[in-house]
Formats: C-alpha cells, sequence, structure tokens
C-alpha cells in the first residue's frame, strides 16, 4: 500500500512576517503559531479548507 504525502509550502519570510512576530508576541504566542501550522496542515486534507 503506498503513502501519499502532501507538502505545504510557507515562504522563506513566514516567522519574520508581521502577523507570525504579532503573534509570537502575544503571551502563549508560539503556542498559537504551532496551533496554526496544525491547522493549515489539516486543511490540506480537504483541499485548503477547515472543516
Amino acid at each position: 500500500m503506498s503513502k501519499r504525502y502532501d507538502w505545504l509550502k510557507l515562504k522563506k519570510d513566514f516567522f519574520r512576517s508581521k502577523e507570525i512576530k504579532k503573534l509570537r508576541n502575544q503571551a502563549g504566542g508560539d503556542t498559537y503559531t504551532v496551533v496554526y501550522l496544525k491547522m493549515q496542515l489539516l486543511a490540506l486534507k480537504c483541499d485548503g479548507f477547515l472543516r
């Protein structure tokens, strides 16, 4: 049985972007950033939409 691999492309400056910097500066912001990335990975299963 073959496995299917999906790719999530991020910009090189993802962690330097204004929005992510603002998110990470909040209390618990690093956790929010990880949750945001996990949500993006889950969206890959549904053609980029969270359901």
